[in-house]
């Protein structure tokens, strides 16, 4: 669980974030509400992991330069006793028959104060048909195939875990979906869990799209306040100008905050 620029590690400090009852924006998905006392419980959380000596022994040597695919290297070689991680490296270890496979138990993650359910969702891809197509209805039926009949049956096989159906009527289509792996059923649950997901501090998740919030996750926020944590910054003073370079983010796309 890397703190440095990343995917992975944009995604664990917001799940912490969001799990301590904190949030990059409103329900809106427009106004910017990071610095909140609960933001910076989770951030100071964090922190302490990463400096605190007594934690010192489960920290991998080099982990606050990793990167996403340093997660993944080092969870298949066995050097880690746990990931937060996308099954990407679940399909790999089984499909290669890496030994870490047969010793791995996938869950959905872990809770916070402010939650009592790991902030944890099926993501969602869509195949799209651009404007101007020749033959966009012969796209949407190829389509519709491709996400319901045997072509994601055979790409579901060939990337367990990574891909999964949508719809229940498509997972209980084939006894492959619910009874092919251990993880299936977990995997099957999290996609079919009630959703908004609610913190005692007033938040649902997930919210409303939000491109401000996109555009801080890419520009690496979050990992940059975590860098400076670990510099010795305080958490009050870290996240109080991450909150700032948000604003200034959601600004300049033109969302006034």
């Amino acid at each position: 669980m890397t703190v440095n620029r990343s995917g992975d590690g944009n995604s664990f400090i917001e799940s912490v974030v969001n799990s301590w009852g904190g949030a990059i924006t409103a329900e809106d998905g427009r106004t910017v509400t990071f610095n909140s006392p609960e933001t910076v419980e989770g951030v100071a959380f964090i922190g302490d992991i990463f400096t605190n000596p007594k934690y010192k022994p489960m920290l991998p040597p080099g982990i606050e330069s990793w990167t996403d695919s340093s997660n993944n290297e080092n969870w298949l070689a066995g050097i880690l006793g746990y990931t937060r991680n996308q099954f990407s490296v679940y399909a790999d270890s089984k499909t290669s028959g890496n030994p870490v496979y047969d010793v791995t138990h996938a869950f959905v993650g872990c809770t916070g104060p402010a939650v009592d359910r790991p902030v944890r969702y099926g993501q969602s891809q869509a195949l799209i048909v651009f404007q101007g197509a020749q033959s966009p209805d012969l796209a949407k039926v190829l389509s519709k195939y491709l996400v319901s009949g045997t072509p994601l049956l055979n790409v579901s096989k060939a990337a367990p875990g990574l891909v999964m159906p949508t719809w229940e009527q498509v997972w209980t289509s084939d006894d492959y979906y619910l009874n092919g792996d251990p993880a299936f059923p977990m995997l099957h649950d999290m996609a079919h869990q009630p959703l908004p997901i609610t913190t005692t501090t007033g938040y649902a998740f997930p919210g409303e799209p939000s491109s401000g919030r996109q555009a801080v996750l890419q520009s690496y926020v979050l990992t940059d306040m975590m860098q400076s944590v670990l510099q010795g910054a305080s958490p009050q003073d870290a996240v109080a100008a991450a909150h700032q370079r948000m604003v200034q983010i959601f600004e300049q796309q033109g969302i006034q905050q």
